[in-house]
């Protein structure tokens, strides 16, 4: 009995561990506000004109952080650089609970998806089809979707096509970030 006790807690640590291991190892990697603009404009073309920067206080369930917005064709690009690492966590973790709920427990989704949700940073990203998701915001309800959420330290990043345009440039926005892609 005590053996099986110690065995069960170093599975759970070696989890822990991975898990942990995932996020320093993956290719998550956090921007800052003044490098996420240069990204967009060096490596996507995007115009300085093209690009918002504003500041959200929190009180609109959102956490209170620098917003950056910009379009990239049919494609949308927001990025929150919170005030509070832990507020930007606790957003993603709904994200990711609310995409465990509507994709992994339901059969209506077809198509190709990839996730992980570490200790302080995690990623969704969907391609396919769905009728009337919801999961990169009411903009998408199409049923086809092709977006990413990406959580790291206080960063939370969307990139979603706009009502199923634009599907192929949402793997150049990916790409051009260098973060997982499906």
């Amino acid at each position: 009995m005590r053996e099986t006790k110690k065995i069960i807690a170093l599975a759970m640590s070696l989890v822990m561990l991975l898990s942990f291991a995932a996020c320093s190892k993956s290719s998550i990697k956090e921007y800052d506000k003044d490098s996420m603009v240069a990204l967009l404009q060096d490596k996507l073309g995007i115009s300085e004109s093209d690009i918002h920067v504003s500041e959200t206080d929190g009180t609109n369930g959102s956490p209170a952080a620098t917003v950056i917005t910009a379009k990239y064709n049919d494609i949308r690009i927001n990025v929150a650089f919170c005030k509070n690492a832990e507020e930007a966590a606790d957003h993603f973790k709904e994200s990711y609970d609310a995409f465990q709920n509507s994709f992994n427990k339901t059969s209506q989704f077809s198509g190709s998806s990839i996730n992980m949700k570490g200790i302080d940073c995690g990623y969704i990203v969907v391609k396919g089809d769905k009728p009337e998701t919801g999961i990169f915001g009411d903009i998408n309800r199409t049923g086809s979707v092709y977006g990413a959420l990406y959580h790291t330290g206080s960063e939370i990043l969307y990139v979603s096509s706009e009502m199923g345009k634009g599907m192929d440039d949402v793997g150049k926005v990916i790409d051009a970030l260098g973060y997982p892609n499906v």
